[in-house]
């Protein structure tokens, strides 16, 4: 994978057709001259969308989102406790205006058990690779992969049963 700040050098050697499948699309090159360079530097490829759901609490009842970034369709907000839809393979950031430790995020499974938690960091996932666990007093992020889509039910805040919402996978 190419890192966001990686520059790609190439040297055309050969004055015929050099065809470079880059990101999305292709760069076709005809009749360069012998030596020449091509520098490209772009974003990394294969990097997940990423959306932010800014949430906050309504005192110790309820979940509110505040607000989303980088998505549709996430929630329709307008609810206590909203459904969050999340798709795989997209990098969620859940920024917590509620506070690591008056009101700590997690996501569990349909038994409850704890599979990544804002207070410690911690939970059953935590150590995956792919998901790529980040929990701070800001809130969390993860990437939506199968393994998380396959385990994950709900969301909750750790120390209020009742500030809890439900997440499904959506295509």
């Amino acid at each position: 994978m190419i890192s966001p700040t990686t520059l790609i050098t190439m040297r055309i050697t050969n004055p015929f057709l050099l065809l470079v499948s880059l990101l999305t699309g292709l760069l076709v090159l005809s009749g360069c001259e012998t030596r020449s360079e091509l520098t490209i530097s772009g974003p990394p490829q294969n990097t997940p969308t990423t959306v932010t759901i800014t949430v906050d609490n309504r005192s110790n009842d309820a979940w509110v989102v505040v607000d989303v970034q980088g998505g549709t369709d996430v929630t329709d907000g307008s609810t206590d406790n909203p459904t969050l839809r999340f798709k795989k393979d997209v990098r969620y950031v859940i920024n917590n205006m509620g506070g690591e430790n008056n009101h700590p995020i997690a996501l569990k499974d349909a038994d409850g058990s704890i599979l990544l938690r804002q207070d410690t960091g911690g939970g059953s996932l935590s150590g995956d690779e792919d998901i790529n666990f980040v929990a701070n007093t800001d809130g969390i992020a993860f990437t939506f992969t199968r393994t998380l889509l396959q385990e994950v039910d709900a969301y909750n805040c750790l120390n209020h049963a009742a500030m809890e919402g439900s997440i499904v996978v959506v295509e």
